[in-house]
């Protein structure tokens, strides 16, 4: 059986919240917003929650370029 993993965020640990499809593109689009490239991907549905790890290795991968 296919086990789903669950994603939280928050400035620290007593504040974290679930990451959920509903909210995933205004998070996303919060704490990855000063990148426009990786925002325009989310708004686009191109990201989703159940690909987040290649949003995550693509803003990493932006986030490298711009150093």
């Amino acid at each position: 059986s296919y086990e789903k993993t669950t994603w939280y965020y928050g400035e620290n640990t007593a504040s974290m919240k679930r990451l959920t499809d509903l909210n995933f593109e205004d998070v996303m689009a919060d704490i990855m917003g000063d990148y426009p490239d990786v925002l325009d991907k989310i708004h686009a549905k191109v990201y989703v929650l159940e690909n987040i790890d290649r949003l995550l290795a693509y803003y990493n991968q932006v986030r490298e370029g711009k150093k």
